[in-house]
């Protein structure tokens, strides 16, 4: 491409300073003109510092909701046109959308960041992202100094106006109200609607209502245009189901294909019944270890006084700190459970225990995820949200309408709702290439 291609991509884009030119010059911060005839786009208001320094952009990504940091989210400004996401389940790579960056890095634990030699013009296209959740903003920046991005900026998307959102059905249940907490965590109340609505957040009843969460798990078709899916807790459980090998069929080949599935307390043999699945968790009950262990056997009438529970992975220990949420490593549990006796020993089914606690007398894996088939992610959590959960007799779109039956808040979330917002974000990111 030549100089004065460049110069009419750059500005196509918006940008107005010539292809090559220093903007900053020696007045703030000051910077010497790189002048390089090859340059393209963007990279031609790279500018040299003096001194050592850089054109920097620093800040710290949050939750849409504003609050709560972001741990790993890519932030980067764009070679060239970001490319529309893929619809529907699809295998995610970490380092299939590194070639179009041009500047990037990757926020630490308390969301913050740091861009280095960023080009220096106006309206800089900067992307923040963490798996499907993306936004893109413009920026004017000043060469050679820091640019100080605000938190409303830097925020993820609240809605499918500011951004790109994950496509995702929650099966409301009985106990739990995983719904709620993607509330939340700030995605706006237009995005919830029913499977035919334009939100982003499908609701199936998994309570005994329509449209039933029994409904989507045997159409392999719809279930595949999900990103992500989550079960609650709840009385609907998998041995209700009619077509049981119609829905162990769909599920697994729909992580297989890159879905992400969620799964909480009496919700796991959604997951353990699955034959390709049941060898990462070994649960109560008896059984094999390497086979789909006995329907409802794990399950466990719960006392009712919070079980102590200790964070078993550093990087979810920080940023519980720096989420107000755990001063020292550990959290009060709160809810029903299915119990877990282990994870796998055998490094074919590699899983990540993130908390871990003595309940019923044995210390146990609480909160599980695991990679399959190098494309999709399961998180298994033997707890949940805070109760009552949202179905009813009169099904979600009853007199138990949602939002009106949540207790969790942006603010008042609990401690174990906090650890399934981070692993939310976590399983909806891409996978590691070298994992």
């Amino acid at each position: 491409m030549s100089r004065w291609l460049a110069l009419g991509l750059a500005l196509s884009l918006g940008f107005s300073t010539a292809c090559g030119t220093n903007r900053g010059g020696g007045g703030r911060g000051g910077g010497s003109d790189l002048g390089d005839p090859t340059c393209q786009g963007l990279s031609c208001f790279q500018v040299a510092c003096n001194n050592g320094g850089s054109t920097t952009i620093s800040g710290k990504v949050t939750a849409p909701n504003g609050l709560d940091p972001v741990n790993g989210a890519v932030v980067y400004v764009p070679a060239g046109v970001v490319a529309p996401l893929t619809t529907g389940v699809s295998c995610e790579i970490c380092s299939d959308g590194a070639s179009n960056a041009l500047v990037t890095a990757t926020t630490a634990t308390d969301g913050s960041f740091t861009l280095t030699n960023v080009p220096a013009t106006t309206q800089v296209p900067l992307v923040i992202q963490k798996g499907r959740f993306r936004r893109q903003i413009k920026f004017d920046v000043g060469a050679c100094v820091d640019n100080k991005i605000s938190i409303d900026q830097a925020r993820l998307p609240k809605n499918q106006k500011e951004g790109d959102l994950p496509k995702m059905a929650v099966g409301v249940g009985d106990y739990d109200q995983i719904e709620c907490v993607l509330r939340s965590i700030g995605i706006d109340d237009s995005e919830f609607s029913g499977p035919t609505g334009p939100g982003a957040v499908h609701l199936y009843d998994n309570a005994g209502g329509k449209p039933s969460l029994e409904s989507l798990v045997y159409d392999s078709a719809t279930l595949n245009q999900y990103n992500l899916v989550f079960v609650n807790c709840t009385n609907t459980t998998f041995d209700t189901y009619s077509n049981q090998y119609l829905a162990r069929m769909n599920i697994g080949n729909y992580v297989g294909a890159g879905g992400r599935l969620y799964v909480t307390d009496w919700s796991y043999d959604y997951m353990e019944q699955v034959s390709a699945f049941a060898p990462y968790i070994f649960f109560d009950g008896g059984g094999d270890m390497d086979k789909p262990q006995p329907l409802g056997a794990a399950q466990w009438v719960w006392s009712g006084d919070p079980l102590t529970a200790t964070i078993g992975d550093p990087n979810l220990a920080e940023w519980m700190k720096d989420a107000n949420a755990s001063t020292n490593g550990t959290v009060d549990i709160e809810g029903s459970w299915a119990l877990a006796l282990s994870t796998s020993p055998d490094p074919r089914y590699k899983s990540t225990t993130w908390v871990h606690g003595t309940a019923n007398g044995t210390d146990r894996p609480m909160t599980v995820t695991y990679d399959y088939n190098s494309c999709g992610k399961v998180l298994w959590s033997s707890y949940h949200t805070q109760e009552p959960g949202g179905g009813s007799s009169s099904g979600i779109f009853g007199s138990s309408k949602f939002p009106g039956y949540c207790i969790s808040t942006p603010s008042t979330m609990i401690a174990q709702e906090k650890i399934l917002e981070y692993l939310i974000l976590q399983i909806s990111s891409c996978i590691d290439p070298i994992g």
